[in-house]
């Protein structure tokens, strides 16, 4: 099956990309772009909502992300962690909405 990419979510730090056949998403947040399954994507949005409430009392330090790889993180100021948050919330909210739309014979 051939992927029929459509854009689910966009807000000024990036965007959410997803297929109709695939259960992957492919998410671009500022320089960076994952392509995950939805499980794995909405397994990183906790990590991201896990970040942010540690952060909470320092702003304006940057905030690392580990990755699988050593000594490579993906960092974010608070803003563009907050952003990052709202924008996979959106998706997987337009996700749902798209499910529940659907009418199956």
């Amino acid at each position: 099956m051939s992927c029929k990419y459509q854009k689910i979510s966009s807000n000024e730090v990036g965007s959410v990309i997803s297929c109709a056949g695939c259960d992957e998403l492919i998410i671009g947040i500022e320089t960076v772009m994952l392509k995950l399954s939805v499980a794995n994507s909405k397994c990183f949005m906790k990590l991201l909502k896990a970040s942010a409430l540690k952060a909470y009392k320092n702003k304006n330090d940057k905030i690392l992300l580990e990755t699988q790889f050593d000594n490579l993180f993906i960092t974010f100021n608070y803003r563009e962690l907050q952003k990052s948050i709202e924008l996979l919330e959106f998706a997987f909210l337009r996700m749902e909405i798209n499910s529940l739309l659907q009418v199956r014979i």
